[in-house]
């Protein structure tokens, strides 16, 4: 009987380890690509994960953006006093346009660049009042006449009218019109960043150039064409084109910017643009760029 057993036993084992063989060899079969093929698929998933991370953090940066722009756009007229006396002064700082622009300025009229050394670009601007169809046809005629020049930013004074107005579209293109920019009676509450040096150009200085040493970001407070205040945090290249634009509504030429030997690296430009001037509007005072000592 315990021979039996014995027997039995082994004749057990024997057929495990058959079967053991058995499976061992069907799975065990050469499969070359298995490897390959479950390595891109664990790089998939991960690159799936990673892009959908991704587009969370992004969608969590708009809506954070927007919340910030909301809550800006709710202080429209609680500004403190420490912002009315911010870089870009106060808005009782500028004289008043009492009437519509349209009373000042000939619409229906062409409207060219005013070149310097024109008066018109040193005389002080006025504070909006009035915001009606008048106005936005303005800002229509000055952004033709921008994109008309190649340039990327206008203020109003550029355009013969001494108001408190600029466009500006950081692509220079009429096909993005989403990007049109249109800024009344704008305010600089700070500026922030590291100042950058870039070398600018002016539609009212054609052919001259010069670097300008400017804040990288600044905090704007300004009304659209309805006439409703609106804050703007504005950085990078949209910035420069922002502040360039806002000189010229302080009487403020790109040239007062620059160091000595830069504006005198022009000189010659300057004073043809000061000679074409005198031949074309005979006896017409003007402030020349005096020349360094």
């Amino acid at each position: 009987q315990a021979q039996v057993q014995w027997k039995k036993k082994m004749i057990l084992r024997a057929l495990a380890r058959s079967a053991l063989v058995t499976k061992t060899a069907a799975l065990g079969a050469p499969r070359p690509n298995v490897t390959y093929h479950v390595y891109r698929h664990a790089s998939a998933l991960v690159g799936r994960k990673q892009r959908q991370n991704r587009q969370r953090h992004i969608a969590h940066a708009k809506r954070a953006s927007r919340a910030l722009q909301e809550l800006m756009n709710r202080k429209n007229d609680e500004a403190t006093p420490a912002d009315d006396d911010g870089p870009g002064g106060a808005d009782d700082a500028y004289p008043t346009l009492a009437a519509s622009v349209g009373t000042v300025v000939d619409l229906d009229a062409e409207l060219d660049i005013l070149k310097y050394p024109d008066p018109v670009l040193r005389a002080p601007n006025y504070t909006v009042t009035v915001f009606d169809d008048a106005l936005e046809r303005l800002a229509e005629k000055m952004f033709e006449l921008m994109y008309s020049d190649d340039g990327v930013g206008l203020a109003a004074p550029q355009a013969g009218v001494n108001v408190r107005m600029m466009v500006f579209n950081e692509t220079g293109e009429r096909a993005h019109p989403e990007e049109q920019r249109v800024l009344i009676n704008p305010r600089i509450i700070n500026t922030s960043g590291p100042k950058t040096v870039f070398e600018e150009g002016c539609l009212s200085f054609p052919q001259l150039y010069g670097d300008v040493v400017r804040p990288s970001r600044v905090r704007v407070k300004a009304q659209g064409l309805d006439g409703k205040s609106f804050f703007m945090i504005i950085d990078k290249f949209p910035a420069r084109i922002f502040q360039h634009e806002f000189d010229h509504l302080q009487g403020v030429l790109f040239v007062d910017r620059m160091a000595a030997e830069i504006v005198e690296g022009i000189r010659d430009g300057l004073e043809a643009q000061e000679r074409a001037f005198e031949g074309s509007h005979p006896g017409v005072p003007y402030d020349r760029i005096k020349p360094v000592s």
